[in-house]
C-alpha cells in the first residue's frame, strides 16, 4: 500500500482521496497514520547506528544486579545523563565510567536487546540461582537410534498398601526398565524395598524374550539410572560388566535426564490408585494386576509421543538385530554369578525364584520364600 502511494506521489497524482481510500483499506486507520507511514518510508535508515547490542558493561551490570533488567536500565540511563545515583542508590563507579559515551536507547530497545542476547535460563540463573536456571532450560526431545540402544531404570513407591506374607502392611516398591526407543516396559519387580537385589530381579526379567508376554527382550547397550547406591552397587556393575552393558548415571537432581521412565512411573502410580480393593492386596495379587497393566501399556496404549502407535508396533517396526540371552544362559553361574541365589546358609534378601508373571498361570504351590519380592519373567 505504501509503495503504491509513493508511486502516485512521484507522478504528482496523489491526492486526499487516495489517502482516504488507503486508510479505509488498512482497517479504518486515520489519515494521519497513513501520512506517518509515508514519512517513515521516506526516512532512509542510518547504517552507522544499526541494531543495538549489549556491551560487556551492560552484561556485567546485569550480573551485578542479579538479572533485574529494569534496575540496570535505570542505572544506565542515569549514568548517561551524568547522575551518580539511580532511584536513590549509588551507581558503581566502574560501571559509571564505562557507560560514559555509550549509546542511549529507549527502554523497549534495551529490553529487546536483553531478550535477544540473554536466554531465559541465563537470566534466571543470575536472578535466582542454578535451580531456576535448570527450570528454564530448553529440553529437546531425546531420541534413541534403535531398540535396545538405551534402557532407563528407576524405583518408585506405589501409592497403595499391601499385606505381605509376614509383618505389617506396607507400601511396596516398583522397579522397572523401559526402552527409550519404543517406550516398552522391558521388565519389572515389585518388592518390600528397593535395593540392588530388586534391580537385579527386574533386570533378569527384562533380558529373555518370552513369547507369552511379547516380542521384547535382549541385552541393551546402555542403561541410564540415577545416582542411587542400589543402581551403582558392585553387584549391579558386575552383572553389567559380564553382559557388556554401560551403566550411565544421568545428571544428579534432575529427573528430566531420564524423562521416559519418570513419565511411565507417574502413569503407573496413578493407575494403581484406581485398582479395586488395592488396600487388601497381597504381593502376588498386586503382581498379577501390574502384569495386566504392563501388557496393556505395551500392546494397547497408543502413545502421542510415538505418533499414535503402540510400543509393540514401534518395537516390531525396527529391523535392528536383538542380542538374545535365553533363560538357560541366565541360569549359568559363570555367566551371571551375581544373579544366582545365595547359598542355603545365607538367607537371600531378594528371592530369585521366578514365575511367569506375563501369563495368567498362577505361581506353583510352593512354600513362601524367605523374602517378599515379585519379578516378571520366566522360571
Amino acid at each position: 500500500m505504501v509503495v503504491r502511494l509513493r508511486q502516485l506521489r512521484d507522478r504528482d497524482c496523489l491526492d486526499r482521496a487516495h489517502i482516504v481510500a488507503a486508510a479505509d483499506g488498512a482497517g479504518g486507520v486515520s489519515d494521519a497514520t497513513v501520512y506517518r507511514w509515508l514519512r517513515r518510508a521516506d526516512r532512509a535508515p542510518d547504517p552507522a547506528r544499526g541494531r543495538f547490542t549489549l556491551s560487556s558493561t551492560d552484561v556485567a551490570a546485569l550480573q551485578d544486579f542479579h538479572g533485574r533488567v529494569a534496575a540496570v536500565y535505570r542505572a544506565r540511563s542515569a549514568a548517561l545523563a551524568g547522575r551518580r545515583r539511580a532511584a536513590g542508590v549509588p551507581i558503581d563507579p566502574r560501571l559509571w565510567r564505562e557507560w560514559q559515551g555509550q549509546r542511549a536507547v529507549s527502554r523497549a530497545c534495551f529490553y529487546r536487546a536483553v531478550a535477544r542476547q540473554w536466554d531465559p535460563a541465563e537470566r534466571a540463573y543470575w536472578h535466582r540461582g542454578d535451580e531456576a536456571r535448570r527450570a528454564r532450560r530448553v529440553w529437546p526431545q531425546r531420541s534413541s537410534p534403535h531398540r535396545n540402544a538405551i534402557w532407563q531404570a528407576d524405583h518408585t513407591q506405589l501409592e497403595i498398601v499391601v499385606v505381605p506374607g509376614r509383618g505389617r502392611p506396607l507400601r511396596p516398591w516398583l522397579t522397572t526398565f523401559v526402552d527409550t526407543y519404543s517406550r516398552m516396559i522391558m521388565g519389572w519387580a515389585i518388592s518390600e524395598r528397593g535395593d540392588a537385589g530388586t534391580v537385579l530381579c527386574a533386570l533378569r526379567s527384562a533380558l529373555p524374550i518370552d513369547p507369552l508376554r511379547g516380542p521384547h527382550g535382549g541385552v541393551p547397550a546402555v542403561i541410564e539410572c540415577d545416582h542411587g547406591a542400589d543402581f551403582l552397587s558392585q553387584a549391579v556393575e558386575r552383572v553389567a560388566s559380564n553382559l557388556v552393558i554401560h551403566v550411565r548415571p544421568v545428571m544428579p537432581r534432575d529427573g528430566r535426564g531420564k524423562g521416559t521412565i519418570e513419565q511411565m512411573l507417574l502413569v503407573a502410580v496413578a493407575g494403581t490408585e484406581d485398582w479395586p480393593g488395592a488396600a487388601m492386596l497381597t504381593l502376588p495379587q498386586l503382581g498379577r494386576l501390574f502384569t495386566e497393566w504392563a501388557r496393556f501399556s505395551n500392546h494397547e496404549h497408543h502413545h502421542e509421543g510415538l505418533r499414535g502407535r503402540t510400543p509393540v508396533q514401534v518395537w516390531n517396526g525396527d529391523p535392528t538385530q536383538i542380542d538374545v540371552l535365553d533363560a538357560a544362559q541366565l541360569r549359568e553361574r559363570r555367566s551371571l554369578p551375581c544373579m544366582q541365589p545365595a547359598p542355603a546358609r545365607t538367607p537371600p534378601r531378594v528371592t530369585l525364584n521366578y514365575w511367569n508373571a506375563a501369563s495368567s498361570t498362577p505361581p506353583p504351590a510352593t512354600p513362601p520364600p524367605t523374602s517378599s519380592s515379585l519379578c516378571s519373567g520366566t522360571r
